[in-house]
């Protein structure tokens, strides 16, 4: 999917605008200004995500997978925003 449009008058409301090699969206922008960057890491995991405008930072969640340990299983999420930061931490069980 490259483009979402809406049925009244087909404005695009959701576009990827990029992707990288593994074919994982890097940028998308939205009909009302907004727009989405996306960065991996050497794994392709998902290693940051930012939603904004040009004047306003709505998120900027950044994903930590273990270090060392890296089991693939997700261990801490941060969010980085203009206006808070908060740290999610996880651990796993069994």
């Amino acid at each position: 999917m490259k483009t979402v449009r809406s049925l009244l008058g087909g404005t695009a409301v959701y576009s990827v605008t990029s992707y990288n090699a593994a074919g994982a969206p890097l940028a998308t922008s939205y009909g009302n200004g907004m727009t989405g960057s996306y960065s991996y890491n050497n794994q392709l995991q998902l290693n940051s995500i930012q939603y904004g405008s040009a004047s306003t930072q709505l998120m900027s969640l950044t994903y930590n997978y273990g270090g060392a340990l890296d089991n693939r299983e997700i261990q801490e999420i941060t969010d980085k925003s203009d206006s808070f930061s908060q740290r999610l931490a996880m651990s796993m069980t069994r």
